[in-house]
């Protein structure tokens, strides 16, 4: 149930007298919403706003998501909310993503990559909403040559950036997708 790049031996140690941990909404939105909210900045009363609507409001599609989609999610959530940018090799179910976005309160784009100069001009239109904080960004497709050459720019936006395998990249075809908004 654990991701392939779980070691054995952290695989143990998240397992509790052989109990695998318990994967259910109430346990996951906390954390998740407490990692990324900047309390100072953005005030108590609204992160408890966050809270009570993720409580309200359990997403239907969360139930259906397998351990391992889960437990991506989460280490996606950790990556956004410590550098902006979550790195996924190979695709990632939109559902995590979607989640993630109405959890935290920003705007879903899905696109797909072109270039960096591309999505620099995309994202310069992107801007905050009152009803949103920022963008999160699925970026799907992009070579797997790229990894680890984008950094976190300041702004009010994330990015999930999902790397082709190389396998993938030799095969790399030059059609272009349209923007999703969700």
């Amino acid at each position: 149930d654990f991701p392939r790049n779980f070691p054995q031996n952290l695989q143990n140690h998240l397992t509790v007298c052989d109990a695998r941990p318990r994967l259910c909404w109430t346990g996951v939105f906390r954390p998740l919403l407490s990692f990324d909210w900047d309390i100072e900045r953005e005030g108590i009363e609204s992160f408890r706003t966050a809270l009570a609507a993720a409580e309200r409001d359990e997403p239907a599609e969360f139930g259906a998501l397998q351990p391992h989609e889960l437990c991506q999610m989460v280490h996606v959530q950790l990556r956004l909310s410590s550098v902006g940018v979550a790195e996924v090799e190979g695709p990632i179910n939109e559902v995590c993503v979607k989640i993630l976005a109405q959890l935290l309160r920003y705007k879903l784009k899905i696109l797909p990559f072109q270039s960096e100069t591309e999505l620099q001009n995309q994202m310069a239109c992107f801007e905050r909403g009152k009803d949103h904080r920022g963008t999160l960004m699925l970026i799907e497709g992009v070579p797997a040559s790229r990894q680890g050459t984008f950094f976190r720019r300041p702004c009010p936006h994330r990015m999930v950036l999902c790397y082709n395998t190389e396998d993938a990249d030799a095969k790399e075809a030059s059609t272009h997708g349209e923007v999703k908004t969700l």
